[in-house]
């Protein structure tokens, strides 16, 4: 009887884990989908996991929007006027971003308000490891 209520037990927490794992990739849709404006970037670059260089920038109402849109796409406007398509989706925790045939796998976290994109691209040059890092912040428009 013991290990009936294990077994089930284990099912229901498998369940309700893989509800919440829809929920919130479904969630994450809901509030992606839409209008965002760049408000600041920030790049960080190592070498040999030492800071060499870090700079913010802030940038003006329009600048750089980005869009969402529910059918994975992504239209990209500078001071309005469109750039470029992209296309969108989400494995795991991460968002890829394609553009033709180069994709980016970014970080994220999202809310009703708030969008930051984490980038993260490490190389190695002359056998020294580099990193840049690039944390752009959005504002829903």
């Amino acid at each position: 009887m013991k290990k009936l209520f294990s077994t089930t037990g284990l099912i229901l927490f498998l369940l309700a884990l893989s509800a919440v794992s829809c929920e919130k990739k479904e969630n994450n849709v809901e509030l992606l989908v839409g209008k965002w404006n760049q408000v600041s970037q920030k790049t960080t670059e190592y070498e040999n996991r030492e800071k060499t260089y870090e700079q913010t920038i802030t940038l003006a109402p329009k600048e750089c929007v980005i869009e969402f849109l529910s059918d994975g796409t992504e239209n990209v406007y500078w001071y309005d006027s469109f750039i470029y398509t992209a296309n969108w989706e989400f494995n795991g925790d991460l968002l890829i971003i394609t553009v033709e045939y180069v994709s980016e796998e970014m970080e994220f976290t999202v809310n009703e308000n708030t969008l930051t994109l984490k980038l993260t691209i490490e190389t190695s040059a002359s056998g020294i490891p580099t990193k840049t890092v690039i944390d752009k912040v959005f504002s829903r428009v």
